[in-house]
């Protein structure tokens, strides 16, 4: 599951889902960027907070061919950042367009823009909750 919110800045996704996100960029209030071949556009997960520290994911899109929009591909593998939990946890992302100009990230008005792991349930079963599970007596 990925799942854009509202506001077009929160991602949210249980860990280890992969999928795609359609991504563009408003040039005016009528007008999409467009995308011109061996344009990068760059997908950086940070730690909460940690902007200074090294990102757990950057992931490359090299653009192919011109578009207005960028399919953002991520794998099981490139969500699998972090520590296996039984909550949710918060990270921050930006987008960046060659290199140079982050479109998406921190903003001085709205904040960052994050990315909320859920835990996949295949994490919740074989670790928090199955010695619970298998504790509890079915009555005919």
């Amino acid at each position: 599951m990925f799942k854009v919110d509202e506001d077009g800045r929160t991602i949210i996704l249980h860990r280890g889902d992969k999928g795609i996100i359609p991504y563009s960029i408003n040039s005016s209030e009528t007008e999409k960027y467009k995308f011109q071949v061996g344009d990068i556009v760059n997908f950086i997960i940070y730690a909460k907070k940690g902007y200074a520290e090294e990102p757990l994911l950057n992931k490359k899109i090299i653009v192919e061919a011109e578009t207005e929009e960028v399919n953002l591909e991520f794998s099981s593998e490139d969500m699998e950042i972090g520590e296996i939990g039984n909550k949710p946890i918060t990270y921050w992302y930006e987008i960046l367009l060659n290199n140079v100009q982050t479109i998406n990230g921190y903003d001085q008005d709205e904040g960052p823009a994050k990315l909320i792991i859920l835990p996949s349930n295949k994490e919740v079963w074989h670790g928090v909750r199955k010695s619970k599970f298998f504790k509890w007596k079915f009555r005919k």
